[in-house]
């Protein structure tokens, strides 16, 4: 068979590995991986995750060129990741769009979004592009699904009210069955924030001021508890002093756990698939 060394672009980048890729892989996996060859944790390291975007017809009607726009979006997006670069620097990158709308069923008496039942179609449709995707792209898997409307999104078991998107599994973002988010979007980049939140929380990162996730999530993680969320950074309250658009110092910390736990995830099943096969 044949390996071929690369550096991972997803998942275990912000470690500072390299890795050798085989060329089949498991299909529920977000990441393929072999051999590792570990050059140590540094800090100022870097992350790249590419991104799959849905949008809704309606969105597609009010921005027009859907691939322009999201193109922009990305940068949006990266423009506040890049605000803690000094210790993880996270680069997002736009991979591919198409236009999906969620059934009938999804939708509350009000017209209003479902979460639960929107997250679990998002799962599926993402799962089935997934697989076509592999099949042309095996060396470039998809990092995360991400979902644009118009339309709002509640989540009625959580939060009673009105949300601008979906509750992803914290450290969710390297499992192929939790890696989507969705968020709503009025077609001027009003749900920017909204889709960074979620991808930070499927990094690994919790709210500022939480406590540490535990480890069944993202193990070793400090939290968020020495940031305060009154201070209005992107992952705490969202205030007018215009942080919003700023990751406090917590979040990056939390993210680089949030790789490491991924990484030990892979690194558990790739030696049980190993086990199975010498058997």
């Amino acid at each position: 068979m044949v390996l071929l060394k690369v550096f991972l672009v997803l998942c275990f980048v912000a470690y500072g590995m390299s890795l050798n890729v085989y060329s089949d892989v498991d299909a529920r996996s977000n990441i393929k991986i072999q051999i590792m060859e570990r050059r140590g944790m540094y800090v100022k390291s870097s992350a790249y995750l590419e991104l799959y975007f849905f949008f809704s017809r309606m969105h597609k009607q009010h921005v027009g060129r859907e691939n322009v726009y999201l193109k922009r979006f990305v940068e949006q997006m990266n423009q506040i990741f890049e605000t803690q670069k000094n210790i993880l620097h996270v680069t997002f990158s736009f991979l591919k769009a198409s236009a999906w709308n969620p059934s009938k069923k999804a939708y509350t008496s009000q017209r209003i979004l479902n979460a639960e039942e929107l997250k679990r179609q998002l799962k599926k449709q993402a799962n089935k592009v997934e697989k076509k995707w592999n099949k042309t792209h095996p060396y470039k898997p998809i990092t995360a699904f991400v979902f644009l409307t118009t339309e709002k999104i509640q989540n009625k078991t959580t939060n009673p009210h009105i949300v601008s998107g979906i509750s992803g599994r914290i450290g969710g973002i390297c499992l192929a069955e939790e890696k989507v988010a969705a968020a709503t979007d009025n077609g001027n980049y009003s749900g920017v924030r909204a889709a960074a939140v979620q991808l930070s929380l499927l990094m690994g990162s919790v709210y500022d001021g939480q406590k540490p996730p535990g480890n069944d999530l993202v193990r070793g993680s400090d939290g968020a508890q020495n940031c305060k969320p009154e201070d209005g950074y992107l992952m705490g309250k969202w205030n007018t002093n215009g942080k919003s658009f700023e990751l406090s110092r917590c979040t990056p910390h939390q993210h680089i756990m949030g790789r490491k736990a991924a990484w030990t995830h892979m690194l558990r099943k790739f030696k049980r698939k190993k086990r199975a096969v010498k058997k």
